[in-house]
């Protein structure tokens, strides 16, 4: 008892070092370093939400090996950081003018747009193409007439200014006596600088019923090619 009496100190300080050990280390605030964690041992449940920033890990960056791979969504990705798409501005070499359609339409009434026996332009457009460029041009040409109690033809076709057919051989329709016919064709025509009308060529064989369910309509749809001019 009395080896004990004497020894007490050195068996308390034992006792504490048993529990240090034995357990959980205490650690003074502001202590714990880098060297002090076991290499890939801080898990996911261990960080708080939105607690890992790009502050001092290589030049700002978050390296791609310390993310799992497509596990980040679009709210944790700085948009301003991320560069353009390679070849953005240009689709297989081309530019995007190429890919940009514009279509537009006129309408007028068949029986307005013609005199018996001429040629007549009706719902026509007038396109301007810019120095630089050229047009990819698409004239879509339908007709709606009614002949009235007499059957009769009419000779149509997508054309430019004059007019003059795009294609030299316009559709000819036959059309029964006291019905609408309807009629479609189109052409297409690459266009270099310069103004030019584009409409659709309407020739009358036969007298037509005035109506307003009749109607010739003009259909254009474009895009700047470039490619004759600069060669894309």
């Amino acid at each position: 008892m009395s080896y004990i009496r004497r020894n007490m100190v050195a068996f308390v300080a034992l006792f504490i070092a048993i529990i240090s050990f034995g357990g959980t280390a205490a650690y003074a605030a502001n202590t714990i370093r880098s060297s002090d964690i076991v290499d890939g041992q801080v898990k996911n449940q261990d960080l708080a939400d939105n607690a890992v920033g790009t502050k001092k890990i290589q030049d700002g960056s978050v390296l791609g090996a310390d993310i799992k791979d497509n596990s980040l969504g679009g709210a944790d990705i700085k948009e301003s950081t991320l560069g353009e798409v390679p070849n953005a501005a240009r689709v297989a070499g081309l530019s995007g003018a190429v890919l940009r359609h514009t279509a537009d339409t006129q309408v007028n009434e068949t029986d307005r747009c013609i005199q018996p026996g001429l040629w007549e332009a009706c719902s026509d457009f007038s396109l301007t193409v810019p120095a630089g460029h050229a047009y990819n041009v698409t004239v879509i040409s339908s007709v709606t007439a009614n002949p009235g109690a007499t059957s009769g033809e009419i000779a149509f076709c997508p054309a430019t200014g004059g007019p003059t057919c795009i294609n030299p051989y316009p559709e000819v329709v036959t059309l029964p006596a006291n019905s609408y016919t309807n009629a479609s064709t189109s052409n297409s025509v690459v266009l270099g600088p310069g103004r030019y009308d584009l409409t659709t060529a309407v020739k009358d064989l036969a007298p037509l019923l005035a109506t307003v369910f009749a109607n010739t309509a003009t259909t254009i749809s474009y895009y700047d090619t470039q490619v004759t001019l600069n060669g894309h």
